[in-house]
């Protein structure tokens, strides 16, 4: 998502499809400008490689849908989702205006749960796949630590509604982490 270009020259997108399809992938060149997805899926073609192109509102959950349900039946599988799409809106947090705030977190970060929410079921399904999202460099620095599926009180209480027992419940999350230690990038059983 977001293969096309800003601007003259070459966008982050841009080159990301590009680089993609000279390993090898067949790529679907989504952006919302038409003439800037046709122009990069252009590019790809004129190196004899394999690409489509199309528009979409990443924002918008049928377009990201469609988007989805369009690759799969061009190209038969999605093996890699690279979310690029970005929008800027300047200021601080103390001065920037809700609207604007709105608009960035919805470009920026709804853009990604959609593509992710339509292409992880595909991906789970063929036991396969990576997603690379892009960042900025406006972006401030954030660490967050992932220690893993820990039999804890809390987990009984916020998530044991999902099971049909918490005998079942502990039973799958054991699993998961069996799976995990095993090298399995995705967590999929």
């Amino acid at each position: 998502m977001g293969g096309g270009s800003a601007g003259e020259g070459w966008g982050n997108g841009k080159a990301a499809a590009v680089a993609y399809a000279r390993e090898g992938a067949k790529v679907m060149v989504v952006d919302l400008n038409a003439e800037a997805a046709e122009q990069t899926s252009q590019i790809i073609l004129s190196e004899n490689e394999i690409s489509s192109y199309t528009t979409a509102n990443v924002t918008n959950s049928v377009d990201v849908q469609k988007v989805v349900s369009d690759t799969i039946k061009e190209f038969g599988q999605i093996d890699i989702l690279h979310n690029n799409v970005g929008l800027p809106q300047m200021g601080s947090v103390t001065d920037i205006s809700e609207e604007n705030w709105q608009k960035a977190m919805d470009v920026n970060l709804k853009s990604v749960y959609l593509a992710m929410k339509y292409v992880i079921p595909h991906m789970k399904e063929r036991k396969k796949g990576a997603i690379v999202n892009i960042s900025s460099l406006a972006g401030i620095r954030v660490n967050a630590i992932m220690p893993g599926l820990i039999n804890t009180p809390l987990i009984y209480n916020s998530i044991s509604g999902q099971y049909d027992n918490v005998e079942e419940m502990v039973a799958a999350r054991d699993a998961s982490c069996s799976y995990w230690s095993h090298g399995n990038s995705m967590g999929y059983s």
